[in-house]
């Protein structure tokens, strides 16, 4: 199929095009409180017009 390579030329191929194996901080799952202040918003403003 392909040529065979060593592993460290991979990374390295990766590093060089400006590429690193670095994955994003996931985001933080909502607590209850926000929640439900959220939707306390949501309801007082759910019988307002549209603009």
């Amino acid at each position: 199929m392909g040529e065979s390579c060593r592993t460290s030329t991979i990374p390295a191929a990766l590093h060089q095009s400006g590429r690193y194996g670095r994955v994003d901080r996931r985001k933080r799952l909502l607590s209850a409180r926000p929640v439900k202040v959220q939707m306390e918003c949501v309801k007082r403003h759910l019988q307002d017009p549209e603009m």
